[in-house]
């Protein structure tokens, strides 16, 4: 029952309930509503008013306003609604009894103002799509801290919880574990872009640079728990970018970002950090876009 959901999961603000009423009117959602009576009908939540507060939806097995004059329908003065999100998310929110709504077209369907509180829990947090076998090359850019040039990442695997990245510098040249990337510009092409703060929680070579830990005794181990670890197809050429100062790109004094090595690669698994309710829906619908590419 909602008054059992841990607190952690509970949504009172009016924008993150408004984010997760819409993110049921996606074709792919599943909305039942429960009555007094115990009983269910599966519906479709079918649009949102933002300026009145309310959210429109009718019974799915219905497709004339008949059922709006249906009185047994549905009974009692509040109803539970019980609904799956594509991506794993489960949602659970009460409305009193709705008011009906006449479209110009003759068509009807039931009103309801945006309830006060909503559960929303992530049962699949860690649903991940890898865009190793896709054609399009999604990227990440990112500015270091006194104003040396970005640096910029492919994109190999991505979820709610992490992503995987790769770049053509060595792991000297990098970030370290435990770091925190601000302002990072993930770049999904058609699917649109996010900026956000990325929290690395593993950085080791994949290519050029000898085995994992041989060319650096500093090199992590194995990516932590719950990390993206992935791999991508190396870069067609070396990113032109300086290091931050206080990182020691591999190579002799004289080496200048112009001549590093082609072949060197390394791996970014990171963690999102400060990802708001709405940037995780919007990426949630990226993940499943990607996914959805994927096998068309």
């Amino acid at each position: 029952m909602l008054s059992e959901t841990p607190p952690d999961f509970l949504l009172t603000d009016p924008d993150e309930i408004r984010s997760a009423l819409f993110e049921l009117t996606h074709a792919e959602a599943h909305v039942v509503v429960r009555d007094a009576a115990d009983r269910e009908i599966a519906a479709l939540i079918i649009g949102l008013d933002r300026k009145t507060g309310t959210f429109f939806w009718r019974p799915r097995d219905y497709a004339s306003s008949n059922f709006a004059d249906n009185k047994e329908l549905l009974i009692g003065a509040v109803f539970q609604f019980v609904c799956s999100g594509y991506g794993g998310v489960r949602i659970h929110f009460r409305v009193p009894r709705p008011d009906v709504v006449r479209f110009d077209d003759g068509s009807a369907a039931f009103v309801s103002h945006w309830p006060d509180r909503i559960s929303r829990i992530q049962r699949r947090k860690m649903f991940r799509a890898s865009l190793s076998t896709q054609g399009k090359r999604c990227r990440a850019t990112w500015q270091p801290p006194g104003g040396e040039p970005a640096i910029a990442f492919s994109i190999r695997d991505v979820s709610v919880d992490g992503i995987g990245l790769r770049c053509a510098l060595p792991v000297g040249a990098l970030p370290l574990r435990g770091d925190t990337l601000e302002r990072v510009l993930l770049d999904f092409g058609e699917f649109g872009t996010l900026q956000t703060s990325l929290e690395v929680r593993n950085v080791f070579p994949t290519s050029g640079q000898g085995k994992r830990g041989e060319d650096d005794e500093d090199a992590p181990g194995e990516p932590a728990d719950g990390a993206a670890a992935v791999a991508v197809a190396p870069r067609a050429a070396a990113v032109a970018v300086a290091a931050p100062p206080r990182l020691v790109v591999v190579g002799s004094a004289g080496d200048t970002p112009s001549n590093v090595r082609l072949d060197v690669e390394s791996h970014v698994g990171a963690v999102f950090s400060k990802l708001s309710s709405r940037e995780e829906i919007w990426l949630q619908q990226v993940v499943w876009r990607l996914e959805k590419n994927k096998s068309d």
